[in-house]
Parts: C-alpha cells; structure tokens; sequence
C-alpha cells in the first residue's frame, strides 16, 4: 500500500510539474491536457499499475473538449451533454468508433494532479483509468470543468 501511494504521490507530482501555468482571461478558455501534464499523469498511473500507456486520440480529445466547455457554460456537471446527449453520443459524433468507451467528469480544480487523485480516490473513476481493455484517451479542461474519454476502437 506504501508503494502504490508513492507511485500516485510521483505521478500526482509529474502532472503538476508538467502542467502549464493558466493565462487569466475574461473568458476561460478550453485547454486539451495532452501536451499539459494531464496525460502524462494519467499514462504514470496506468504505468504504475503495470498497464499499457493510452494513445490520445483527437477526435476523443474534442468530444470531452466541447462537453468540458458545455459543462462550464451550464455551471453544470454531469455526463448528459447539450440536448441530453450522452458520451458515447458525443464521442460517435466526433468520428471516434468504439468498442469499449468510459468517461470521467469532475469540477472544482484547474489543477490535472488534484483531478487525477480525486478520480483515483473513486472507485468507478479509478477503474476507468486502470482498465486494461482501453487503449485511447481524450483529456479536457474548461475553467474548472474536467473531462476525460478512455476507449478501444473497433
């Protein structure tokens, strides 16, 4: 138990130090987390567990991109989207064909470490993370609105 909390202590610690510091503006941008920190955390812990790293796919990147931004608008968060779509809707409509497909939400943290502990603290959130069967992600932020996409293509 020791090592698995070092493991996540370091790869909290890597996403913090890799994430880029956020520009104040009028209106928060969406930042897709790729290249911020968030997925090289979320690939540490999947590392960490003796798992494979996740590939980001773009188009998933843009479905969580475009629902972290609804969800910030609405002040809302939840996994139905605009006119109720749901997640699997919304990664169809990006273009991404799926065969296994999971998603996490969260809000209240501009921060990709805290957001990664607070999903590894739950067990469904965690699961998602860890599960062995995906190979994809997408990874997005609006303010504090937080989504991210795991999946196996078809």
């Amino acid at each position: 138990m020791t090592n698995l909390r070092s493991l996540l202590a370091a790869a909290i610690a890597a996403a913090t130090l890799l994430a880029a510091p956020a520009t104040a503006q009028s209106a928060a941008p969406t930042v897709t987390l790729s290249t911020q920190g968030g997925g090289h955390g979320l690939n540490a812990l999947r590392r960490s567990a003796g798992l494979a790293p996740l590939a980001e796919d773009p188009r998933l990147t843009r479905a969580a991109a475009g629902h972290a931004a609804w969800m910030a608008r609405n002040g809302t968060m939840s996994h139905s989207g605009a006119n109720g779509s749901s997640f699997a809707d919304r990664a169809s409509a990006a273009g991404y064909c799926y065969r296994m497909l999971a998603e996490n939400v969260a809000y209240g943290t501009q921060d990709p470490g805290t957001v990664l502990s607070w999903w590894m603290s739950s067990t469904g959130h965690r699961r998602n993370i860890l599960n062995p069967g995906v190979s994809h992600y997408g990874l997005a932020a609006h303010a504090d609105r937080w989504v991210l996409l795991v999946a196996a293509p078809c």
